[in-house]
Order: C-alpha cells, then sequence, then structure tokens
C-alpha cells in the first residue's frame, strides 16, 4: 500500500546542515523556491550515522537553478539539464522534482513534477525521506520512517514495477536490508524471488554494489544469504563455483575467500 496524497510523518530530526547549503536553501527561499535534502543523508541522520554527502531536491526547474546560482555568483554546472533535471551547484547535486520517462539509470527523459510526484520514482521507502531545511523536520509520504524503526526494506509503490525500470535497485535492496540489519517487505521479497535477472546491470555498476554490500553489511553472511537465496549471488559472482555452505565470518574478505576456494586462481 503506497501513500502519497497525504503526509505520513513529519517528524522533528537533528540534522547538522553544511553552511553552503544553508546559504543556498536561504538564496532558494528568497526566491520563492522549495530546497530539501533528500535520500541517504535523511536515512543515515536518522540512524544516527553523520552523513557524509547531501543531495538536494528543489521545485525550481534547472534554468531557474542556474540562474539563482549565477546571480548569487554560486558556481553552476549543468550536468543533465532537461534531460535529467540535475544542476550541480557549489559541488552539490540539485534535482528538480521529476517523474522519469524510460528505463534505466539514465531514463531518456523526465517530466516535472512537485515532490508527491517526485517520490513515486525512487526505489525504497527509506530513500525517499526529505528533509525540510527550515523546518528541521522530514518529510514523509511512503512510511520511510516506519519502515526505518521496524529495519525493514519496502519497495516505494509497486516492487516489480520499480525494478522493472532498473534492474541495479535488485542489488540496492539487497545491500540496504544487510546495512540495516533487518528485513525485506513480503511484497518486495517477492518480487525479487519471482524475478532476480539483473543481466541488464552493467558489470561495473554490479561490482560497485557488490562491494558496498559487503563492506557496509551489518553481517556479511546474512548479506550473502540474502543475495543467495534470492539467486543474485551467483549473477553476480558469474561463472565461479561458489561454497554456499556459509560460515559467519567477519572479515568479508576472509568469507569470499573461502566461498570461492575451489576455484582454480587464475580463474
Amino acid at each position: 500500500m503506497i501513500y502519497l496524497n497525504t503526509l505520513l510523518a513529519e517528524a522533528k530530526l537533528k540534522l547538522n546542515i553544511p553552511s553552503d547549503i544553508k546559504k543556498i536553501y536561504r538564496l532558494f527561499k528568497k526566491n520563492g523556491k522549495q530546497l530539501f535534502v533528500v535520500g541517504g543523508a535523511v536515512r543515515d541522520a536518522i540512524l544516527g550515522k553523520s552523513p557524509k554527502d547531501f543531495d538536494l531536491a528543489t521545485d525550481a526547474k534547472p534554468d531557474e537553478v542556474i540562474a539563482i546560482a549565477k546571480k548569487n555568483k554560486l558556481k553552476a554546472v549543468d550536468v543533465g539539464g532537461k534531460s535529467f533535471g540535475v544542476v550541480v551547484v557549489n559541488g552539490h547535486e540539485v534535482a528538480t522534482f521529476r517523474k522519469d520517462i524510460g528505463k534505466g539509470r539514465r531514463p531518456s527523459a523526465v517530466d516535472y513534477t512537485d515532490i508527491k510526484g517526485d517520490v513515486k520514482r525512487r526505489d525504497l521507502t527509506i530513500n525517499a525521506l526529505f528533509y525540510d531545511i527550515g523546518k528541521g523536520t522530514i518529510v514523509d509520504l511512503v512510511g520511510g520512517i516506519k519502515d526505518l524503526k521496524k529495519k525493514q526494506v519496502r519497495a516505494v509503490g509497486e516492487p516489480s514495477q520499480r525494478f522493472d525500470e532498473d534492474p541495479l535497485r535488485k542489488l540496492r535492496a539487497v545491500r540496504f536490508a544487510g546495512s540495516v540489519g533487518g528485513k525485506m517487505h513480503k511484497d518486495t521479497w517477492n518480487a525479487l524471488k519471482k524475478n532476480p535477472d539483473i543481466s541488464g546491470v552493467s558489470g561495473e555498476r554490479i561490482r560497485d554494489e557488490f562491494i558496498k554490500g559487503i563492506k557496509k553489511a551489518q553481517s556479511v553472511t546474512n548479506y550473502l544469504k540474502l543475495a543467495n537465496d534470492l539467486k543474485i549471488l551467483p549473477q553476480i559472482l558469474k561463472g565461479l563455483n561458489i561454497d554456499v555452505g556459509f560460515k559467519n565470518i567477519k572479515d568479508y574478505i576472509l568469507q569470499i575467500a573461502y566461498l570461492l576456494r575451489k576455484n582454480n586462481p587464475n580463474k
């Protein structure tokens, strides 16, 4: 069930916003535009971690973002503009609220929308949380706060549709289940079980997600078991003989070495 018409939660959160982002926020507000922190920084702050990267979302269109930046002598780099709705302002990605047209990490086009429309395109509820810089509150339209408290990974909207839009999200779902040390919502699990195929994802992205997964997992063993149960691990370690008699080894390098010990080192 997805909630998009009413605000599920607007909880207070102490998020230490860098001074340059506060400056950008004030300039946007002065020009009648919204600016939110979105995604990982909000999730990490709720979990008690100190965010390192801050992604920003706005109702200002790319041309407006550039105009506000240049008017106030800020550096603005158009890295997508009308194609992807992203402008880098003083080193921070500022994405216009949008809905993607097409599939994959790089949709064929975008159409601009509001915060309710933007949240629909995001992958997991725990990554679809917005932080209102002015109010100091979290804007939660999809139940992400509740899922975080339950340590539950759940897709936004219809799971099969989210994964079909971008198969990389399958790897991300497994990674986040490992990093929060929790479980998957049954609908999200069933969608992955029904179609675990990641053949459309580049080897480079599979490698990057796998490395993040084993490094950030609370339990490397549980992360690998989950990936294996969903038939994703054999696709990650394609063509290799994997010993799935998992041992509870904390060091991820030793764990991977154990899994692959029956392979010829040259392979």
